[in-house]
């Protein structure tokens, strides 16, 4: 459902990444200027809005007001406000793109608030794992009478989902490096056994039992630091790729990860 919600444009940039998010227009608020989300603007969504676009919001108060007096018999006529749509982001987050931001002050008429009243108050920290002394300080500060909600807060099953996944990993991993390493050790075993006449060639060389040892180390070393290497290369290759393949991936009708839990 979209969320229609009033801030301040110049201090959106210091608390949130919509400003720089934009995919067609710019972060503009001035007039009766609103920035919708990607879900609204979307070419193959429902709404399709774009910029310069024109829509009419009705208020909350507006709305009860018509009913109230539809259900006493009378008609009451209440002309909608008229926004000119002058941005459209896309924030990655499913969630965050079906909100409609405005001026906070056209916020205000819309629903009828006093000029020096919030709903909420959004704050950024530069320790956003480490919420608790945060948390903490900030209400001794505001007192008893405001609530404090943080994004671990708002998104508890998105965590919970996200701790699950980890813990499935994890165990997958497990399994798959014990397999991993069964399958090297398996390939040096192989190979010592099928150089056991060079083993003798060497010791009647006079080749020690210690030196004989050091190539099979050696071997496995190079092995495994090739190995080690490669695949931490091939890992920084893919994560620093992985918002284009992403994206290459749902230009083809496949969404990896839903926006409405990633």
């Amino acid at each position: 459902a979209p969320r229609l919600i009033g801030v301040y444009e110049e201090g959106m940039s210091r608390v949130s990444m919509v400003p720089q998010s934009m995919v067609a227009g710019e972060f503009d608020l001035s007039g009766n200027g609103l920035v919708v989300g990607y879900n609204f603007g979307r070419p193959d969504g429902l709404f399709r809005l774009g910029v310069g676009d024109r829509v009419s919001i009705y208020s909350p108060q507006s709305l009860k007001e018509m009913k109230d007096a539809k259900e006493d018999g009378e008609t009451l006529g209440i002309l909608p406000e008229e926004y000119t749509i002058k941005g459209v982001f896309d924030a990655g987050q499913g969630e965050l793109n079906d909100f409609i931001f405005c001026d906070l002050r056209n916020a205000q008429d819309l629903y009828h608030i006093e000029d020096d009243i919030a709903h909420m108050v959004w704050v950024e920290t530069d320790q956003p794992l480490n919420l608790a002394p945060v948390t903490v300080g900030l209400q001794k500060k505001i007192g008893a009478n405001y609530h404090i909600g943080t994004w671990e807060d708002l998104n508890p099953v998105l965590l919970a989902q996200v701790e699950v996944e980890k813990m499935v990993t994890q165990f997958l991993m497990f399994f798959i490096v014990i397999v991993a390493a069964f399958g090297i050790a398996s390939s040096l075993i192989i190979f010592g056994v099928q150089k056991t006449k060079e083993i003798g060639l060497l010791k009647a060389l006079g080749a020690t039992n210690a030196q004989v040892s050091n190539v099979f180390l050696i071997q496995s070393a190079v092995v495994g630091v090739l190995g080690t290497g490669l695949g931490v290369a091939l890992g920084m290759l893919v994560l620093k790729y992985r918002n284009e393949f992403l994206g290459f991936m749902r230009g083809k009708g496949m969404e990896l990860f839903p926006e409405k839990l990633y």
